[in-house]
Order: structure tokens, then sequence, then C-alpha cells
């Protein structure tokens, strides 16, 4: 499947009459936490008000089924959507429109202090007109700001991002020798193989101002070189900026806004391929590799990142002679979600798609 398609959100059933009040009293039920809804038979529309409801068919009988996806605020609740009945989870925005919530595992969501970015299905039921309608929701967080497969366009040296935010982040440029390797790889085809002159840049962007908001950094690494100060990423120049190294072949080192940054005992083979995921959760911070929490929580409640130039993979922006000798896969930036925090995690398997 070629990158691009993978950013395409489809309907999943057809549908025929419109419903405009059913429509409208769903919309404006879920407005309030910050849902960008897309409509039926491949018609996107934005929605940031209940006014916007002319893309929106629904099925005359049965369940519409469509997608949609956070655009962001994920920390807000499910009583943000309107009355959530205490040990239901159950929303009643007026009397005739309920919507009820479902997690990852399929269950249905009974804790009104739930965060949004746990929702994984959306369903509305309403009457109109002495008419019931039932819509399901598919939802995406649209947390991805920015994600790397890394296979190269058709597996050539070009590289491009496959976030919604595609258009922000292209092109990905190259400088120096980083290539695309379709012998050495984690998954998907191919990877970038760095080797330890060249690195990728990406333009800066409001998305990299991560702010006080949760947020997961994560890529699979496998390091060829342990020499000090072997960066994996930056995002901004130091001091405004999130670095993360290989301070010595026992060392990891996170920098977040200057400062003597955090450091965690991490001591990966030379050949081996590692899952490494930065994860900020509140005020606290952990350190993941292979699923496991590497270190103790740090404590970054004074951390407001706002970063000051481009992202660089492979590579420091500061000190563009600290650069990575090796391979890196599947490079994903999600803001506005924490996307582990317990361990050990079953780290992912597959390439990702742009949720």
């Amino acid at each position: 499947m070629n990158q691009k398609e993978n950013k395409k959100i489809i309907i999943f059933q057809r549908g025929s009459v419109a419903a405009f009040a059913l429509i409208l009293m769903f919309i404006l039920a879920v407005a309030t936490i910050g849902i960008i809804t897309t409509a039926s038979l491949e018609r996107k529309s934005s929605i940031s008000t209940g006014s916007s409801t002319t893309a929106f068919q629904v099925a005359e009988s049965g369940m519409e089924k469509t997608l949609q996806y956070f655009k962001d605020n994920f920390d807000k609740k499910l009583s943000d959507a309107g009355s959530c009945a205490a040990g239901t989870g159950i929303v009643t925005y007026d009397p005739y429109t309920t919507i009820r919530f479902r997690s990852n595992d399929e269950t249905y969501i009974t804790d009104c202090e739930e965060l949004i970015s746990n929702v994984n299905i959306i369903k509305s039921i309403g009457t109109t007109k002495q008419e019931t309608r039932v819509i399901e929701e598919v939802v995406f967080l649209a947390a991805s700001k920015l994600l790397l497969h890394l296979n190269g366009k058709n597996f050539d040296g070009d590289f491009e991002d496959s976030s919604y935010y595609y258009e922000k982040n292209d092109p990905i440029e190259i400088n120096g020798d980083v290539s695309v390797s379709t012998d050495i790889l984690r998954f998907g085809g191919g990877s970038a193989e760095f080797d330890g002159t060249g690195y990728l840049s990406i333009p800066d962007s409001d998305d990299w101002d991560l702010g006080t908001k949760n947020f997961t950094l994560d890529w699979w690494a496998r390091p060829e070189s342990l020499t000090a100060n072997n960066t994996y990423l930056e995002i901004g120049s130091w001091p405004d900026s999130v670095l993360i190294r290989q301070d010595s072949a026992n060392t990891l080192g996170v920098y977040i806004m200057g400062g003597s940054g955090y450091t965690y005992s991490f001591a990966p083979s030379i050949g081996d391929w590692y899952h490494i995921a930065i994860v900020r959760k509140n005020d606290d911070l952990r350190v993941f590799v292979n699923g496991d929490q590497v270190g103790a929580d740090q404590d970054i409640s004074s951390k407001n990142i706002q970063v000051s130039d481009e992202m660089r993979v492979g590579s420091s922006v500061y000190a563009s002679g600290q650069v990575f000798y090796g391979y890196i896969d599947e490079l994903r930036i999600s803001k506005g979600v924490a996307r582990w925090w317990d361990s050990p995690f079953d780290y992912p398997t597959a390439e990702y798609w742009p949720d």
C-alpha cells in the first residue's frame, strides 16, 4: 500500500437520506471535545461547530458507520461532552440523544472521568420526527504529528511523512549520506540507514511545541556504533529543544529544554533492534525500551517545550557532529497523548496507522 493511501478516511457503509436534526445533535454533543468529523461517501468536512452538516448522510435503516478523528484536546474527559451518568459513562446531550463510548479493548467505558484519548468507538442513538437513528463512529486520535515509515517512496532514496499532517512536514530533506535499506529493517519493507555523516531534517512547525501536554516519541533503532553522543533525534536546537542521544555505550540521555538532562542505563548491542519510547504523562517522564521501563520517573513539571528550530533524525541540530550510525525505522511523534505508561507493554510488531 502506498504510504499516502494510509491517510485516506473512507466510509464503511453506504448512506442515503440526510438526517439533519440527528446529526446536528450529535455534532453539538461531540464538538466540545474537539472532534473533527469526516463525511460519508469519501467527502471530507471539517466540523468545528454544529452548523456544518451538509456532507452527512445516514442509512434509512440499521446502523450507519463512519470514521472520525480527534484533532486535539486529548486531556478532555467524557463528561465534557454533556451530562454523563455516574457509573455508566452514558452521555445525554438532550432528551433525544444519548452517546456511549467504547475503549480499545472493545468494552464500554463507564467512568465519566475517562480521557477521550482512550475512546475507540462512539455510539449515538437519537430520535427525531419519531424516527430513531443509530450511528457508530470509529475513532482515530490523529495525535501522530509525524510518522516516518522510512521505507522510501517505492523503496527509493526519498522519505516522506505518513501522518495526517504530511503537507506541513514534507519534503523530508536528506542531508549527507542517508539511504533506504531493504535488507536490514524492522518491518514495512525498508529502514533508514545512517552512515554517521548524514541526517534527515523536517521543517520547524508549531506541532513541535509540545508545551506541557502529554506526548510520546517512539522509534526503532539498530545501532552500528556506540560512540559518545550518538544522536537519535533532536526537535529544535539546544537549549530550546528535545534531544535524545546515546551519551555513551551504556547510557541513554534525554535533554528537555536545556539543563543537565536525564540519564538512563541502556547498553544496546550492535546489530540488535530496540524499540525506544519517551513518554510524558502530566508532570512525569518515563523511558521504555522494548516495552520495559528504564530508570525511574522524572518530574518535568517545569518543562514547557517551545522549540526554536527544525527537527533532525540521526543528528543533533545544535551540534552537527553528534550523529547516528546505524538504522532507524518507524519513527513517530505523538502530541497530546501518552500512548504507554504501565510497564511492561506489548511493543509494536507492525507499521503504524496515522492515528
